[in-house]
């Protein structure tokens, strides 16, 4: 158990050498400190590699600057590497997956999504074409800023309106995009509707889980879909491992289906699954390497306590840090919701980013 304020070292004002904190804290998985002859060397708990390294913060958190030689400097959150080889794809042109600091982050907007205030008519896919186009033109502004792909998750409520909005998008961006839609009969007919229109390159199905029938598997088959995002839904919300096997156990399968490039989403529905969602994301990159990322937004959307406590000007703040804290643990790509949250949640990730880069070019990682 992680130590309360009252008894955690990491709160005095004289920290502990790091020789003492390898006694006090021990891991299962050996971590190396890149640049320095100290080693936090392995525990005998039964701890999972994932589970030890929630307590790195911590132990981080109490290594000063003259605990460690000259140029082995460390910050309170190490960037990871992970020991599976990891996928890594080739979408419509655009690359996700790697250690992280290999590739930037995968970032996702949503469009056309229920009660979005360009739709008029979300039934017959009627919609404000410059307000729309002006969004999409602000994320792609951002992506070349900032070096983050960018696509769009494009929402429909009926096969009508989204092979409407599908056309719109594939023909304002030459990138690949989400199709996706609370109905499964919306989301067939936009798979099959992006194959009659050569467009099969450049979808993403998002997305299958273990509640997903056979005609939706039939037809992921049947159109030669090649990129689905498998969300590792599960009943027990808080449960890291459940999430772990629902990926052990649909991964093989899409994959038999010609699958090519499976993209897992590790599952935010409220603020109490963000750490086993980002859990489960570290073991299964560091078991399976598929790419990993998630909503994390849900977090917030979903709590509306935030906005009474703290005001309307909390929710923000608050959507960041949920979008940020799976790219911190090395998420691969982020549905970080509406696609007008574009303008904040770009240059936050752009700052993990650019300090994983450098990270990752001089070894300056925590090894799993």
């Amino acid at each position: 158990m992680i130590p309360d304020r009252g008894t955690n070292p990491g709160y005095s004002r004289r920290s502990p050498p790091i020789t003492s904190l390898a006694g006090r804290y021990r891991f299962r998985s050996s971590i190396n400190i890149a640049g320095s002859s100290k080693r936090v060397l392995p525990g005998r708990g039964r701890g999972s590699p994932a589970e030890d390294i929630y307590r790195l913060p911590i132990v981080f958190s109490q290594i000063r600057r003259r605990s460690l030689p000259f140029g082995s400097r460390l910050c309170a959150l190490p960037m990871f590497f992970f020991k599976a080889v990891q996928k890594k794809y080739q979408i419509g042109g655009v690359k996700i997956g790697g250690q992280p600091g290999e590739t930037p982050t995968l970032l996702i907007g949503s469009i056309f999504y229920s009660r979005h205030k360009i739709v008029s008519d979300e039934r017959a896919g009627i919609f404000d074409k410059d307000a729309a186009d002006a969004l999409i033109k602000q994320q792609a502004e951002l992506s070349d800023k900032t070096g983050c792909p960018a696509l769009l998750d494009i929402v429909g409520s009926t096969p009508g309106a989204i092979k409407k909005y599908i056309d719109f998008v594939a023909g304002a961006s030459d990138r690949p995009f989400l199709i996706d839609s609370p109905g499964v009969d919306v989301k067939i007919a936009a798979a099959e509707y992006a194959q009659e229109a050569g467009l099969s390159d450049r979808i993403i199905y998002n997305s299958v889980s273990i509640e997903t029938k056979e005609p939706e598997f039939d037809a992921l088959k049947k159109n030669g879909t090649r990129s689905v995002i498998l969300l590792a839904y599960t009943k027990k919300i808080t449960s890291s491992a459940d999430r772990v096997a629902v990926v052990a156990d649909l991964a093989p399968r899409l994959e038999g289906m010609g699958v090519s490039n499976i993209l897992v989403d590790t599952f935010v529905m409220d603020v109490p699954s963000l750490t086993p969602s980002g859990k489960a994301a570290m073991e299964i990159k560091n078991r399976f390497g598929y790419p990993c990322g998630s909503a994390a937004h849900n977090a917030i959307s979903t709590w509306s306590g935030v906005k009474n406590l703290f005001g309307k000007d909390a929710v923000r703040s608050a959507d960041v840090v949920a979008n940020l804290m799976p790219v911190i643990l090395g998420a691969d790509f982020l549905l970080y919701g509406p696609v007008e949250d574009s303008a904040y949640v770009f240059p936050a990730v752009f700052t993990i980013d650019t300090s994983y880069r450098y990270a990752y070019r001089a070894k300056e990682y925590v090894t799993l």
